[in-house]
């Protein structure tokens, strides 16, 4: 590459052109679309290959961001919908053959209520547990992803809101899990 004075450049035919310049205020897409317009304008030159601000490529960077994060949280319902689905699937077919059990707890006295009860904290350790890890662990890589893939693009705020947002979706799907398996649950042990 050799860089010279616009009198001499003006006079040489135009093969290839790098234009770098900073801007005192941030660009946006638009921009781009506006030099591009501008080069061809100017220089009439039908091969540019590529034109691009910082505005542009931030836009299509969160672009393919979203479109990964929604991609990954599609795919993390499904996870969260077979676990839950194992889960239940387990907890019925272990109150079904444990069911003697329950027989043995209502002919010592425990009701009909407080048996009902004790299959809700079964219930609640087993859906439970498997969340004390997954669920810290994706705030946490979901946050460094977001500092290092956006470089602080998105404010706290908004990543809170979509940090929550999509929390309470995985939560609403394993909570109703939850509640169909003990329901199920308590009336094969304590109907």
């Amino acid at each position: 590459m050799v860089i010279v004075p616009d009198n001499i450049a003006a006079k040489l035919p135009v093969y290839h052109m790098s234009l770098a310049v900073q801007t005192e205020k941030e660009t946006t897409p638009e921009d781009a679309v506006n030099l591009v317009n501008l080069l061809y304008e100017t220089y009439s030159y039908e091969g540019i290959d590529t034109c691009n601000t910082k505005g542009s490529i931030r836009d299509t960077y969160l672009s393919v961001f979203t479109i990964l994060a929604f991609s990954l949280y599609y795919v993390g319902l499904i996870f969260v919908c077979a676990a839950a689905a194992v889960l239940a699937v387990h907890q019925l077919s272990e109150a079904v053959k444990y069911q003697f059990r329950y027989e043995i707890l209502s002919k010592l006295g425990v009701g009909n209520r407080e048996g009902k009860k004790l299959v809700f904290q079964q219930q609640l350790l087993f859906f439970g547990v498997p969340l004390m890890i997954p669920v810290p662990l994706s705030i946490f890589l979901s946050r460094q992803l977001s500092y290092w893939m956006l470089m602080n693009e998105i404010s706290d705020k908004t990543f809170l809101h979509s940090q929550g947002i999509s929390l309470g979706l995985f939560g609403l799907v394993y909570l109703i899990y939850f509640v169909t398996s003990w329901r199920a649950c308590s009336r094969l042990a304590f109907s």
